[in-house]
């Protein structure tokens, strides 16, 4: 065994280690030296010539790194205490095995299968430290205590006794087994039962398996293979996977009973009712969309070559679990979405959205991870996961409220294109047919990612365990995706599913089962309707897994396809060219059961129909409480005396400042298709309303990317919450150029659980507040004519965590969900961008403000609520959208922002200080209902307005397509670099220098001890 060390050259400033140097500061303690050390521990026998080589050509940059082999560089360094941090046993350790591939390409050396290479870190501090504290920096800023261990020396120790690094192994101590269950036992034992091996199954679920396994027929068929009627451990979990909450959606298949005042009404499914009726009412309208609702994501026309193919999910019980992983996770999973939509993409983007807690939360409830650690780490897992595949991250959101202390909503969205036509079929199509062979390629299965359905399910707290966490490896993912693009253009598989939310379990299971169709067409004679598979064929990290781990693992970079046998050799050795492992592990068949095996001894065999469609259906209650009956008012507030010192606040507000510190260390520029970046402006340091991109080089068409969110307004009616967060996910693709005639959506519900607990004594309004919420979603989709081609909910946005004195409290976060927009452009060319181009230009505001700040940044400075929350007018908003359209589309517009969090004031000043040029504003002029307060007027968050500016020798035309629209002249731009506002009586009430504007916006995340 040998150690290659790895650090910077003497002198060199380390951007890493000067940012942990704040954190400890931040947390109480003084250091005057952090440094860190990659430690390369290579299990493998090598001469000193190679280990030579490799310190120089792999793993140091000889400019700014030095090396050494086998003697430990701590030695020859000042430091006080040493902290060794490495993986635990199990965790996967991407770095080593991109390390151990590299040698081999280098060295030409094999490893065998016990012979690895394994990384782990040195940190060495400077400072008056106790061990007891050294420890606490080791837990909260240098290691993730669910994945990581580590090892604390002073220098003294380190020097007198040494320190040889191990490698962390697996021990299995068992071999293979396969347990089955009595379930002729009470409810208790039944309950006692799910709870133990957390299963997330409720005792109708538990007692409708019961059911199954004792009839005579199961029975029956049971004892011809050699099962009896007893359910094995893997039987279970594959119930508790397909039936969880995670894959079933339970709380929306739900039978509502809907209480608002006197008015009861029945609702036979929130999905059915509000979500798949407004999409296919739509679909049958649009005929450029393709597939919706079915696949792994929704699909739409692009060009003539291409379709367009985008998801949305939450990774939020992992990252809350362990923040890097879990996030990292959740972008390389989401990425396999649109890899297994139709017969493959080819990844163009991917997108994040973070809420959390506060990151400087200093109150006394205390979280497992506190949101300042866990924001670092969900955005270093996203960074990792999505550039390290190959894909740009050109977009994405934060958001801050203390409502995500217990869980937060962590969104990641991938998207590719499809090309139309693949060997004369459509690339939308998939079907595995009878005959056709089930092969799993790209990684191996471990343990982790057990459970990952069914705790995504529960609640957070304590009993949620670290083995639901995956880990991600986008390496080995692109080399999977690449190879799987160039399969499908031989027409080598008929069919596609990423390995995710049960493994394969899941993916195989849904293929079987004519994956997901709806059910008129899942009777086609020529499709799978079972399958049979081998589980000791699959491959493993290390042996030992009981059969129903390996079926139900989630271990990522894992697909799985169907090809035909005439097919398998060609696909085959394409894999071994691509270098990516690929394993027949059975076939699928007409037999109608999901039947798995283990050698020769049957492991599942169940009816696909009892599997998939034998849930039985949740039965909730929802009651609607009014605002007013919940004592919302609008607030009487004192008058802003002094305006520029107002909005400097407001821009500094941590919903509304600058997190350009995050956006910056994502790369946007990766396949080069970026046309508007996220930062824009005369700087590139403001945020744009979305980004566009232009994914097809050979064509004019674009993507523009954008988003939606607006929780606060929960606080007063979800409805309008999601009516607003709907809204701006359109008007942010219209201010950039887009068409409201070629918009589709993702929708992601994040919702605390609104099922009936003893802790959670508002679960029926909180079935309520999702009841109008989705009620919301088809109103405005259906009136927009902009559907929702694909979407996701995670139903239990609740955890307990403890206050100061340990005593546990249910955290439940905000109703929240975000719309996910992409506009298809037919001309890049047409865009525009927010920020003012050119002293004399028009400036309009577009839309009409009301008096409407209720959940809005200007009440919550005042620790007010209110109650006039934002409405969406549709009417108006659509009939604005399409004349503003036209107008960018002409060329007549110069810039274009749209009125977002803060309302009018932010909107004015990002948009002249973005393009460093001031603005003369008269509020006069704004259109405005019955508004008469100049503070409201700055500060509502009316929606579907815009700030515009226009050149005068455009201003006829402008205001001839604007007509019959709100809009009206508020001034011009400036030669100089002031942003001045007058009142309603013409009055300058704002005179600020742009510049300090734009300070005050970014120095919070800059400024912080933190960050």
């Amino acid at each position: 065994m040998h150690t290659i060390e790895v650090t910077l050259k003497d002198g060199l400033k380390d951007s890493f280690t000067e940012k942990v140097r704040k954190e400890i500061l931040d947390l109480g303690f003084t250091v005057q030296l952090v440094r860190q050390i990659l430690l390369y521990t290579i299990d493998k026998e090598l001469s000193k010539k190679e280990l030579l080589f490799l310190g120089k050509e792999l793993f140091a940059d000889p400019l700014i790194q030095k090396f050494s082999i086998d003697k430990p560089m701590a030695q020859d360094m000042d430091w006080d205490w040493l902290i060794h941090v490495k993986n635990l046993p199990g965790v996967k350790d991407n770095v080593g095995e991109r390390s151990k591939e590299a040698i081999h390409d280098i060295l030409g050396i094999e490893f065998s299968s016990e012979e690895t290479v394994y990384t782990s870190r040195y940190y060495l501090l400077k400072g008056t430290l106790t061990g007891e504290e050294v420890d606490r920096l080791a837990r909260e800023v240098f290691a993730y205590e669910s994945v990581e261990s580590w090892h604390i020396m002073d220098r003294g120790t380190f020097i007198k006794e040494g320190y040889s690094p191990e490698i962390p192994k697996v021990v299995i101590v068992h071999q293979p087994e396969i347990i089955e269950f009595d379930l002729t036992v009470s409810e208790e034992a039944l309950a006692h039962l799910s709870q133990e091996r957390h299963l997330a199954l409720n005792i109708n679920e538990m007692k409708k398996i019961r059911d199954y396994f004792s009839r005579q027929d199961v029975v029956l068929m049971r004892r011809r293979i050699g099962l009896r009627e007893r359910p094995t451990d893997a039987e279970l979990e594959v119930l508790a996977q397909t039936w969880s909450e995670h894959c079933k959606h339970k709380i929306f298949n739900a039978r509502v009973r809907y209480r608002e005042g006197e008015k009861v009404e029945q609702i036979d499914s929130l999905f059915k009712a509000y979500i798949r009726s407004s999409t296919e009412k739509l679909r049958r309208r649009l005929k450029w969309v393709v597939s919706t609702l079915w696949d792994n994501s929704g699909v739409v026309e692009f060009n003539e070559r291409y379709l367009f193919a985008f998801k949305c999910e939450t990774h939020n019980s992992p990252s809350a679990k362990y923040p890097y992983g879990g996030a990292l996770t959740g972008i390389v999973g989401v990425y396999r979405d649109p890899m297994g939509t139709g017969k493959g993409v080819r990844l163009i983007y991917g997108t994040y959205g973070f809420c959390t807690a506060d990151p400087n939360y200093n109150g006394r409830l205390r979280p497992q991870i506190h949101p300042r650690r866990l924001l670092e780490g969900v955005r270093k897992g996203v960074e990792d996961g999505g550039n390290k595949h190959g894909v740009p991250t050109p977009y994405g959101i934060t958001f801050f409220d203390d409502g995500y202390l217990g869980k937060p909503a962590i969104y990641v969205l991938a998207a590719g294109l499809i090309p139309k036509i693949i060997n004369g079929e459509s690339g939308a199509e998939k079907q595995a047919n009878p005959g056709d062979f089930i092969i799993m390629c790209g990684g191996k299965v471990g343990i982790d990612g057990i459970h990952g359905a069914t705790e995504s399910s529960m609640e957070g707290g304590e009993h949620i365990t670290l083995g639901h966490v995956q880990m991600g490896d986008p390496y080995t993912q692109k080399k999977m995706h690449d190879f799987l693009n160039e399969a499908r253009d031989r027409g080598l598989y008929t069919c596609i599913q990423d390995n995710g939310a049960g493994g394969l379990s899941s993916s195989v299971g849904e293929m079987g089962y004519n994956f997901g169709r709806p059910t008129r067409q899942r009777g086609r004679k020529d499709a799978a309707k079972g399958f049979k598979l081998y589980l000791d064929r699959v491959p493993l990290k290390y042996q030992g897994l009981d059969p129903w781990q390996i079926l139900l693992s989630e271990s990522q970079e894992r697909m799985t396809v169907s090809v035909p046998p005439e097919n398998l050799e060609e696909f085959m050795n394409l894999a071994k060219i691509h270098e990516v492992e690929a394993t027949v592990l059975g076939e699928f068949d007409t037999s109608g059961k999901f039947y798995c095996l283990y050698g020769e001894r049957p492991v599942t065999f169940m009816d696909m129909e009892f599997v998939h469609e034998g849930v039985p259906q949740m039965e909730l209650e929802a009651e609607w409480v009014p605002p007013e009956e919940r004592g919302l008012k609008e607030p009487a507030l004192p008058r802003i005396k002094d305006h520029g010192k107002f909005l400097k606040e407001m821009l500094s507000r941590p919903n509304i400042c600058s997190k350009e510190y995050i956006t910056r260390q994502f790369d946007h520029e990766v396949q080069g298709t970026s046309v508007i970046k996220h930062l824009v402006g005369e700087n590139s340091d403001v945020y744009s309303d979305g980004v566009v991109i232009r994914p097809d080089l050979e064509s004019d068409e674009a993507v523009a990317i954008a988003c939606g969110i607006n929780p606060k307004f929960s606080h007063i009616d979800t409805y309008h919450m999601t009516a607003n967060a709907f809204d701006e996910a359109i008007r942010r693709i219209i201010a950039l150029g887009g068409d409201l005639n070629r918009i589709v959506l993702n929708d992601n519900f994040c919702w605390p659980s609104p099922l009936p607990k003893e802790d959670n004594p508002d679960a029926k309004y909180k079935m309520a507040q999702l009841v109008r919420a989705n009620r919301a979603l088809y109103d405005y989709t259906t009136t927009y004519g902009t559907p929702c081609i694909s979407g996701k909910d995670s139903m239990s946005m609740d955890a307990t965590i403890p206050d100061e004195s340990g005593k546990m409290h249910r955290i439940s976060a905000l109703p929240t969900i975000m719309f996910s927009s992409a506009g298809i452009m037919d001309d890049y060319r047409r865009c525009v961008t927010m920020d003012v181009k050119k002293p004399g230009d028009l400036v309009f505001i577009l839309g009409k403000t009301y008096n409407e700040c209720g959940g809005s940044e200007y009440y919550e400075i005042f620790d007010e609520i209110g109650l006039n929350v934002p409405v969406v007018r549709a009417r108006n908003a659509i009939k604005l959208y399409k004349a503003l359209s036209k107008a960018i589309s002409e060329g007549l517009v110069a810039s274009c922002h749209g009125c977002y969090r803060g309302g009018l004031a932010i909107a004015l000043a990002q948009t002249s200080f973005a393009g460093g040029y001031g603005l003369s504003i008269n509020l006069a002029s704004v259109p405005r209902e019955n508004l008469h307060d100049e503070d409201r007027i700055l500060y509502s968050e009316s929606a579907s307005r815009f700030v515009a500016t226009v050149p005068p020798k455009h201003e006829k035309d402008f205001k001839k397509i604007m007509k019959g629209n709100d809009f009206g002249l508020v001034g011009e731009v400036r030669e100089d670099k002031i942003l001045t506002i007058k009142n309603l009586e013409g009055r300058v009430i704002l005179k600020e220098n742009i510049y300090e504007l734009k300070e005050a916006q970014k120095s919070p995340f800059r400024n912080t001890k933190t960050f």
